[in-house]
């Protein structure tokens, strides 16, 4: 059972290009937004997920990047074939700040 869960979890990290976007709020309007995905997932699609994020926080048009953010590898833990394994995955984080226009 628990092989077929490794497998099927590969299968679905591999196949698809997910991510997800994050918020932490520094304060003063502004925040520490960042977006991560699988290997597959470029950084405009990151970027892409951060400008969203940032509509949904500020407004739309409401927001601005302070610079182009800081594009990274990770690698996070799951278990597969009987053991633990890093699969890697890209993030962006971009501080943004809320404007009035």
């Amino acid at each position: 059972m628990m092989k077929l869960f490794g497998i099927t979890s590969a299968a679905l990290l591999a196949g698809c290009s997910l991510s997800v976007a994050n918020y932490k709020e520094l304060g003063n309007g502004k925040y520490d937004i960042n977006a991560q995905g699988n290997i597959y997932t470029d950084r405009s699609e990151l970027r892409a997920k951060i400008e969203s994020k940032a509509a949904s926080i500020c407004g739309e048009g409401k927001y601005k990047f302070e610079d182009d953010g800081k594009f990274e590898i990770y690698k996070t833990k799951v278990y597969m074939n009987g053991s633990m394994q890093d699969i890697p995955g890209h993030r962006l984080t971009i501080i943004t700040s809320c404007t009035d226009s």
